[in-house]
């Protein structure tokens, strides 16, 4: 009987206790509304051992699902990965062109007027576009020599900067006409979402 009362004006106290406690989080606080873009390569897919001249092909969009967003320009960088051996003979990657989705400053095309809402638009690089955004770029290899220039090394030259293994990516940073900016999204977005992705990514053969 006693363990009863307890039990009680526990509870009691409980009711009360949440019943005099202010709410202050609203519980139906609606979405931001988000734009995201969609790329996809076009034959020919990826650069030419034998022809540095011919180019890679792509067509892109922008889509606002809810068409409550404009996007009003578009960024287009490009990241260049290049795989070489350390001084010990292990296999290295170098990342030229920062991190990806933290620096966007290598500019391959910035598009300030972009066709409508899912309209497609055709794009072209070429191997001559990516030189000429990374030609001053150097790189310390790890053999003794620093920083060198990347194009200085294993028979590149601005005829032929580009051998195999050589990676290319292609991403966005996307700007609405209401003043936001969108360079990130999530990896559902990223990977998973029918229609949508985050770059696009080639090689040369």
């Amino acid at each position: 009987m006693k363990i009863a009362k307890y039990l009680f004006f526990v509870t009691l106290i409980a009711l009360t206790t949440l019943s005099c406690r202010e709410t202050t989080v609203d519980p139906n606080v609606p979405f931001e509304t988000a734009v995201h873009g969609y790329g996809e390569l076009k034959a020919p897919t990826n650069f030419s051992l034998a022809d540095a001249t011919a180019p890679v092909n792509f067509k892109w969009r922008w889509i606002s699902i809810d068409k409550a967003n404009t996007v009003n320009k578009v960024e287009f960088v490009v990241y260049f990965d290049e795989p070489f051996k350390d001084k010990d003979g292990n296999p290295k990657t170098a990342r030229h062109g920062g991190v990806a989705g933290v620096d966007y400053t290598k500019l391959l095309k910035v598009v300030s007027q972009p066709a409508a809402n899912f309209a497609f638009t055709d794009f072209t690089v070429t191997q001559a576009d990516i030189y000429n955004i990374y030609k001053s770029n150097t790189y310390d290899f790890g053999d003794g020599k620093g920083p060198v220039n990347i194009f200085s090394r294993n028979g590149r030259s601005e005829a032929k900067p580009f051998l195999a293994g050589d990676k290319f990516n292609i991403k966005w940073v996307l700007y609405t006409a209401d003043g936001r900016k969108f360079d990130s999204w999530t990896t559902a977005i990223c990977t998973d979402f029918v229609g949508a992705n985050c770059n696009i990514a080639f090689t040369i053969k």
